[in-house]
């Protein structure tokens, strides 16, 4: 489509070939890669600023991150053969977005590429940065290495999302003779209670109304036996397990979101589906190497910001400049 697209429109002598296209959008990439890796690091560190004249901060920067899968062309079935794409977005207040991505297993330079990107929205080194993400092993050991005032915050909306399914589930678990005055002996209640100190950031007390949940589902003869138990029980111990490896990423929810906050990953999951899902997954039936997936996300994703032109520019300095809004 790109190469039709291109002989229509460009006073072009030969015929344009896909492959070709390809080979100078892998080219374009791979110098974008070699320009990362050699940008100096020119942001003054805390010990080159005078003490009586250290500039106020400015405000926060949020960085959403989430995952994305890519199919591979070794997969041998729709259900295996896929690797991952880690996304995300960076926001400033009253301010302009920009996105990136990269193949997580074969990228080694992850902390470098985001760093350019906040750098490329006025970062200094004092400035907070907020990252909200799900809590998956892949990220939650980058906020800190990225930044020294780094923030982590997991995403309210996938602790959420799990109670919700919890609640469903727990709908078709009835206890016979359950004592209407004892919260702890209704799952329901408390499910509910367990998901309101979560909110208040109370993660000991919500815990705590978890194990009892637990013990009441696996242990409490009343409770008919059936796979309905078992995987209720099941769902429940991984909650656990879930919030307790991420407990010190937890912070109060309702007093974030009554300051202006961000306790939500939700700028991530649309840089997602914008930047993987609309080219690799849904209507682009294909299988791709991770290396070609990760260069072309490197020219997608400057595309996106609107900065390719910018690097043109700068690696052809007599290219001519915008006169005229790009066409979207």
């Amino acid at each position: 489509m790109t190469a039709r697209l291109l002989e229509d429109v460009l006073p072009l002598d030969g015929r344009v070939n896909s492959n070709g296209v390809r080979r100078h959008t892998h080219r374009v990439a791979r110098r974008c890669e070699r320009d990362l890796l050699a940008e100096p690091d020119t942001e003054p560190r805390a010990e080159d600023w005078p003490t009586d004249n250290i500039p106020p901060p400015k405000p926060a920067i949020t960085v959403g991150l989430d995952g994305g899968y890519i199919r591979s062309p070794d997969a041998p079935n729709r259900n295996e053969g896929w690797f991952e794409v880690i996304a995300g977005k960076s926001t400033v207040q009253k301010g302009s977005s920009s996105c990136f991505a990269f193949v997580h297993r074969l990228d080694r330079h992850a902390r470098a590429r985001i760093g350019s990107v906040l750098k490329s929205q006025g970062l200094v080194y004092h400035q907070p940065v907020t990252f909200v993400t799900d809590g998956g092993d892949a990220v939650r050991s980058w906020p800190k290495r990225l930044h020294p005032r780094a923030e982590h915050v997991i995403d309210w909306f996938h602790i959420a999302m799990r109670f919700t399914v919890l609640k469903q589930m727990v709908k078709g678990i009835s206890i016979p003779g359950a004592n209407p005055d004892d919260p702890d002996d209704h799952p329901e209640r408390l499910l509910v209670s367990a998901k309101w100190f979560l909110w208040h950031g109370n993660v000991r007390q919500s815990l705590q109304r978890i194990d009892t949940l637990i013990e009441l589902i696996e242990h409490d003869e009343r409770v008919q036996e059936g796979p309905e138990r078992r995987k209720l029980a099941r769902t429940l111990n991984e909650l656990y397990d879930y919030l307790e490896s991420n407990r010190d990423l937890i912070p109060d929810y309702g007093d974030r979101r009554r300051h202006g906050e961000a306790i939500s990953s939700s700028i991530a999951e649309s840089t997602v589906n914008q930047v993987i899902s609309r080219r690799f997954v849904k209507k682009q039936q294909m299988r791709w190497q991770p290396e070609t997936a990760h260069l072309l996300l490197q020219v997608r994703t400057r595309t996106l910001n609107g900065r390719l032109r910018e690097t043109f520019q700068r690696w052809w300095p007599a290219m001519t400049p915008v006169s005229a809004p790009a066409l979207l």
